[in-house]
């Protein structure tokens, strides 16, 4: 739930790196690594750089969707959300950064089972709001916001790279993910105890459901 981007992989690249090299004492010949151990060292570094992204959402991915009904920590089988509805304090320890003044609602989608995937975002007047889609690599798919959706309700659709189908009428804005699954992360700002109540009545109305339910009614879970 709640991707705070860092670069905590960096500074281990960097001491690995740094460990490489052989220091020499002035009693010790200087020790060259040959051509190929350079190039098996940088294609080592360069293959733990490429691949911390998809591991580190594939961890969250696989402990996030192990429940067989959305909870109230955000946890939820894969293409189903999960919802918080209550401020999280200190007692909550799933993520250690986790906001106080913050709703959250957490999907892991596959495309390639969901087929394109509808969100929907509610009115929400001057209330702070984004819906966040990470792709595999933990890159930014886009960043749903009132500066590029509105605060007056809109419905975004998700889809596969190179989707070639038809976009039905009421949709506003079309996503295109590289890769199938995305993560979303959701949330909405809380202004304190006494506004919860005001907050958790939008909050509830952001929703995703496949492009074919499109119409149909639809109600997030009541956790």
């Amino acid at each position: 739930m709640l991707l705070k981007r860092s670069f905590a992989l960096l500074p281990l690249a960097l001491a690995m790196t740094s460990s490489y090299t052989v220091h020499a004492t002035e009693t010790e010949p200087k020790l060259v690594p040959s051509a190929e151990e350079e190039l098996a060292y940088t294609l080592g570094v360069q293959a733990m750089i490429y691949g911390a992204g998809p591991l580190t959402v594939s961890m969250v991915r696989n402990t996030s969707t192990t429940v067989d009904s959305p909870m109230d920590n955000g946890m939820a089988p894969l293409n189903q959300m999960g919802k918080t509805y209550r401020l999280l304090g200190p007692e909550d320890r799933i993520v250690p950064t986790v906001n106080n003044d913050t709703l959250y609602s957490q999907s892991h989608i596959n495309l390639d089972q969901t087929g394109p995937l509808v969100i929907e975002i509610p009115k929400t007047d001057d209330r702070y709001f984004i819906v966040q889609l990470l792709d595999e690599y933990s890159e930014a798919v886009d960043n749903l916001i009132a500066d590029n959706v509105g605060v007056a309700g809109s419905k975004v659709l998700l889809v596969n790279k190179g989707w070639q189908g038809e976009v039905p009428k009421g949709i506003d804005k079309v996503v295109e993910s590289r890769t199938p699954y995305v993560w979303y992360i959701q949330r909405t700002a809380v202004a304190g105890k006494q506004d919860l109540e005001a907050a958790k009545l939008v909050h509830k109305q952001f929703i995703n459901y496949p492009l074919s339910e499109l119409g149909q009614q639809h109600h997030a879970a009541e956790l």
